[in-house]
């Protein structure tokens, strides 16, 4: 019987940013279009959720060594110490979150997200304020879909994996490959999708209205 339910954050919980995101920050488009190319598949993105890094020392990295072509490398500091302000909830899935607490259902989370960006979220939305526990990449040093984050969320908060679900929007399906392993129940669901995270509730018998 499913008693744990695991949110992932970006893409669930939280969009994650994009190139309409990327934009409010240049003043050129052609700035935009670059950086965005470079910095979601950048080595610094990787170290940035790891708690390797921390936002403004990868701004300052780009800037020293000119790694992207842009006009002004201000924007990319501004961009790095705040992206993630300009990001959208989806405040249907956190009235999901709340409705599974009231029924008695403990919530988790488990993402792969920066400290900056974490701490951003977590003092502005009640919905970090219900959950039972978190495990967050930057926090850990590791990171989905590495199977040591899972073994720390169950062995952490004491959970029997077959006891969980993970609601998880990884295109890859790679985190979900692992955690099933591991004996985690769930599926990918649509990014952003709350009617996909309930059908996905439902498919698990797990009823909130």
């Amino acid at each position: 019987m499913i008693k744990n339910i695991i949110f992932d954050l970006g893409n669930v919980i939280v969009q994650n940013p994009n190139i309409e995101i990327v934009k409010e920050f240049f003043k050129e488009e052609k700035d935009a279009i670059n950086f965005n190319e470079y910095i979601f598949k950048s080595e610094f993105w990787k170290l940035m959720d790891l708690g390797k890094m921390n936002n403004l020392e990868i701004a300052n990295a780009i800037k020293e060594e000119k790694l992207v072509d842009v006009t002004n490398y201000d924007e990319v500091e501004n961009f790095m110490l705040n992206w993630f302000t300009k990001c959208n909830v989806n405040f249907e899935t956190m009235e999901i979150g709340k409705r599974l607490k009231q029924k008695g259902y403990n919530i988790y989370i488990l993402s792969n997200m920066s400290k900056a960006t974490f701490e951003y979220f977590s003092k502005k939305y009640e919905f970090f304020t219900m959950v039972d526990g978190a495990i967050v990449s930057a926090y850990e040093g590791i990171k989905k879909p590495d199977s040591k984050i899972f073994e720390l969320l169950l062995e952490r908060y004491s959970l029997n994996a077959e006891e969980c679900i993970l609601i998880d929007d990884d295109d890859t399906n790679k985190t979900l490959e692992v955690a099933n392993f591991i004996g985690i129940n769930g599926r990918r669901v649509n990014s952003n999708d709350s009617d996909d995270v309930i059908e996905l509730l439902k498919e698990n018998n797990i009823e909130i209205r």
